[in-house]
């Protein structure tokens, strides 16, 4: 009897368990929000969060691990359902005295065509946001350097 009450609970939302996947820069800013607003309004669900990289979650999905991924697209050709909950927008990270930090306002993509890139994305670890970085630089007319790359 346990168990028909538990399915009933999970059929109608009442109740369970949803793994989640999330990239690392989810945690800074849409995760809690999504979180907060899904326990608000679905209490008695349990949820299990994994924090993984883009391809990996990709694969979750695919052998039903995960039952939902906030990961950074493209989806590498699978077909999934998916939702835009946020855009963010490239931040360049200077030090304090650098000659491009001391202007106003924004800074264009081609001005950084001489600096040394630490490209936080590698590509075998999340080629979408790879590929994007590779893009924006491309259409300003050049190739990063990339001096060093970190996650």
């Amino acid at each position: 009897m346990a168990a028909v009450l538990q399915v009933q609970q999970m059929a109608t939302g009442e109740g369970g368990r949803l793994a989640v996947g999330f990239i690392p820069l989810a945690d800074y800013g849409v995760l809690p929000r999504v979180l907060k607003d899904f326990k608000a309004s679905h209490p008695k669900i349990t949820l299990a969060l994994r924090e993984m990289l883009s391809p990996e979650q990709i694969t979750a999905l695919t052998s039903k691990e995960l039952d939902v991924g906030l990961v950074i697209p493209p989806l590498s050709g699978q077909e999934f359902e998916h939702l835009v909950v946020q855009r963010e927008q490239f931040v360049v990270a200077l030090p304090a005295g650098h000659l491009l930090a001391r202007g106003c306002g924004p800074l264009k993509v081609g001005q950084l065509a001489s600096e040394p890139f630490v490209q936080k994305v590698p590509r075998d670890r999340s080629p979408g946001l790879h590929e994007k970085i590779n893009r924006l630089t491309s259409t300003s007319g050049f190739a990063p350097h990339v001096a060093q790359e970190a996650i």
